[in-house]
C-alpha cells in the first residue's frame, strides 16, 4: 500500500512557491531590526521632508454651461500639519466656490493658467493653517 501519492508538476511548484515565500517572510522577520535603508530611497527629488499629501477634490461652476472639478494634492511635514489642512480643507472648498463666481478666476480656469490658480488656492488654504503650505500640485484638472 502506498502512503504517498506521486506528485504532479503543479504540486512541486506550488511546494516551491510555498517554501520560498516562507523563507523571505522569516528573513525579514528575523532582520526586522538590522536592516536600515536611507531615507532618501522613499524621498521624491526636490520634496524634501514630506510625509505624506491630503487629497482633496474641488468641484465649481465656471459660468452657466461649465462646470470644473480638478483634484489636488496638499503637501504635509508633520501631524500637526496634517491635522490642519483636513480642518482647512472645508472651508477651501467653500471659498473657492464663492470666488468663482468673480469674473477675473473665471478667465483664469478657462485659459488654464495653472500659476496663478495655484498661487490664489494657496492664499485661501494658507488663511487657516498655523504652518503654511508651500505648494499645493494639481492630480487632475477638467473643465466641461
Amino acid at each position: 500500500m502506498k502512503l504517498w501519492k506521486k506528485k504532479g508538476k503543479k504540486d512541486r511548484r506550488a511546494l516551491y512557491w510555498y517554501l520560498t515565500m516562507l523563507g523571505i517572510v522569516s528573513a525579514f522577520w528575523a532582520l526586522q531590526g538590522k536592516i536600515q535603508l536611507p531615507s532618501e530611497i522613499f524621498q521624491m527629488p526636490g520634496i524634501g521632508t514630506l510625509k505624506g499629501t491630503v487629497r482633496c477634490t474641488l468641484i465649481s461652476s465656471v459660468n452657466d454651461t461649465q462646470h470644473l472639478r480638478m483634484e489636488l494634492a496638499i503637501p504635509y511635514k508633520s501631524r500637526n500639519q496634517w491635522v490642519e489642512i483636513r480642518k482647512a480643507v472645508p472651508r477651501l472648498k467653500h471659498e473657492f466656490m464663492m470666488s468663482m463666481q468673480t469674473k477675473g478666476l473665471e478667465e483664469v480656469v478657462k485659459r488654464r493658467d495653472f500659476n496663478t490658480l495655484r498661487s490664489h488656492l494657496l492664499r485661501l488654504i494658507n488663511r487657516h493653517l498655523k504652518n503654511p503650505v508651500e505648494e499645493i500640485y494639481f492630480e487632475s484638472f477638467f473643465v466641461d
